[in-house]
């Protein structure tokens, strides 16, 4: 037979799980996981924007460091073309002094990218620092309306917990390991009462009547569904 205090339990564990998964499902508690969410997505826009603002940086330094080479050559050609007297070399010169214009010209463009992508980044900047500040403030909300809910049921989830604690030593030993391994597979509720004789209270699934009755007299009155692995008892 069924242990009563077991059947009280499960009873008793049944409704706290009930209040903590409506809980769970209330508004409150789905914008608080909503704009948690939110709330991380920015953070991580931002640090990937930090980091790309970051390798800007890089490259204009690198880019202005490059600029300051290609004058410092172009200063240093042109005041040796003043002193050249031959034309082939007067030439050579140019060309070199025209190559590196072309090369000032194109950091100087790469310059105008990274400062405008910089610009870019921090509209971006702005506009996700702007939401964040509505979602912290929509979080704070949803947490204190969740934080009241919750405060509103404690009373009664303190009570049952007290109750569950009084029953546990009451309880057979191997029927509560047997309820706390098959309730921790998200399976509730764990004892259910045969049906029609061969039917589990459960999942409403029929076994044959002679496995049934050759079970529970092995067992002592209770045996495990082999569809949905409740643990069916004989009602009295």
């Amino acid at each position: 037979m069924i242990q009563q205090q077991m059947l009280e339990y499960q009873k008793i564990d049944g409704e706290l799980n009930r209040i903590e998964r409506d809980l769970r499902k209330s508004e409150a508690y789905q914008n608080l996981r909503k704009y948690k969410t939110l709330r991380q997505d920015y953070e991580d826009t931002l640090n990937k924007l930090d980091a790309k603002a970051s390798d800007l940086k890089n490259k204009l330094t690198q880019a202005k460091q490059a600029v300051a080479k290609i004058n410092a050559v172009i200063e240093e050609l042109t005041n040796e073309m003043t002193h050249v007297e031959s034309s082939d070399e007067l030439k050579y010169m140019s060309k070199k002094l025209d190559e590196q214009l072309k090369l000032l010209s194109q950091v100087e463009g790469e310059i105008r990218d990274v400062l405008r992508e910089g610009e870019e980044i921090s509209k971006k900047f702005e506009e996700i620092n702007s939401k964040l500040v509505a979602i912290a403030k929509a979080y704070k909300s949803a947490s204190e309306e969740f934080e009241a809910q919750k405060e509103s049921i404690n009373p009664r989830v303190k009570e049952l917990r007290e109750k569950l604690d009084a029953l546990k030593p009451q309880l057979d030993k191997k029927l509560f390991e047997m309820y706390e391994r098959i309730s921790a597979g998200k399976v509730f509720p764990v004892f259910v009462p045969l049906s029609d004789g061969n039917r589990c209270g459960g999942c409403r699934m029929d076994m044959p009547l002679g496995v049934v009755e050759s079970e529970m007299q092995k067992h002592g009155g209770i045996m495990r569904c082999e569809h949905c692995g409740r643990i069916m008892y004989k009602a009295d």
